[in-house]
């Protein structure tokens, strides 16, 4: 059930891009619930002289098993540019992708394993987005730049305006975004920000709010790789607004956007 009319474009966006985010991928689905299987296993043959084994998906994980040449090994799925496999003896490891050049497919030839939008998205730098929500019942806008500096760190910044019948805000927040699980394709994240918001009364006879207040912002959400260097984004958030006031105030936040990754 819809109270508003961002409320009915919000719930409308997140069901069409549910649907049409297989469709983006260029995959073949049969429902978006495939988005979460991993492709097929598939076998190839050792070409090279031997291929290292490691622990885990990085240089920093040592070897532990190596197959030699004419070996059967089975590929299990992939992590940015690293590949796990299982031996013919049920061991299994840590590939380098590019490792896998001198490996022959069931049809006896080279087998190519190229970097596709979703190693892309798991190795992304920056990002640029825009969002649409409901901002205490007023409708909001809000634009989005991040820099992830760390696995499953990312600071960002935020420009907001949200309007409504009594009042107009403007919002500016710094940002620091913690995703425990980055590689999930749909994957839960927390934020904590800092910043200020400016609010202005659209009836003088009102008692006027604060022209500019600092605020904190609690948020937390899912972002979703729709394809290529997109990926959506669904979150909540709740304003702490620091008045001169004897009470602060709270606004409830929902919003749901996306962005552009490089």
């Amino acid at each position: 059930m819809c109270f508003s009319v961002t409320q009915c474009r919000l719930w409308a966006s997140l069901a069409l891009l549910i649907v049409a985010s297989p469709l983006a991928v260029g995959e073949t689905t049969t429902g978006w619930l495939d988005w979460l299987a991993e492709p097929a296993p598939l076998e190839v043959t050792v070409d090279d002289a031997y291929l290292e084994m490691r622990t885990g998906p990085g240089r920093g994980y040592p070897v532990y098993h190596i197959v030699e040449k004419g070996e059967l090994v089975t590929l299990l799925k992939k992590r940015t540019d690293w590949v796990k496999i299982q031996a013919k003896r049920g061991q299994q490891g840590w590939v380098y992708r590019k490792s896998l050049a001198l490996t022959l497919g069931p049809d006896q030839q080279p087998v190519t394993l190229n970097a596709d939008g979703r190693d892309q998205y798991e190795q992304r730098d920056w990002e640029l987005g825009v969002a649409m929500g409901d901002f205490g019942g007023a409708d909001s806008l809000t634009f989005y730049s991040g820099y992830r500096f760390a696995t499953n760190l990312t600071a960002g910044f935020s420009v907001q305006q949200a309007t409504s019948r009594v009042a107009d805000s403007k919002l500016a927040y710094i940002r620091v975004q913690h995703q425990p699980w980055p590689h999930w394709r749909v994957s839960p994240f927390f934020e904590l920000g800092a910043g200020v918001i400016q609010s202005k009364k659209r009836s003088a006879l009102d008692q006027p709010l604060d022209t500019t207040s600092n605020s904190l912002l609690i948020a937390t959400g899912i972002n979703f790789y729709l394809g290529r260097r997109f990926n959506g984004r669904l979150e909540y958030n709740n304003h702490k607004i620091l008045t001169s006031r004897d009470e602060n105030e709270e606004v409830n936040e929902w919003k749901l956007g996306f962005n552009v990754f490089f």
